[in-house]
């Protein structure tokens, strides 16, 4: 299992890798497709939940 965790770590899309939206698009049919789409091989958190209220905050907007 470490070995396959390894290969999967270093064939990932690493982070701020830009992407085309078609990219992006398969990645998130592809994760969620699997057995534990939040954590990667791992088990590090690789989705998370951000709320409106902290979008609004880091934007600066009252809306």
């Amino acid at each position: 299992d470490r070995a396959l965790a390894f290969v999967a770590c270093r064939a990932a899309v690493k982070a701020n890798t830009p992407l085309a939206r078609e990219e992006l698009e398969r990645l998130v049919v592809e994760l969620s497709a699997t057995e534990t789409p939040y954590f990667c091989p791992h088990g590090r958190p690789i989705v998370s939940r951000v709320s409106l209220h902290d979008i609004r905050r880091e934007l600066k907007r009252n809306w």
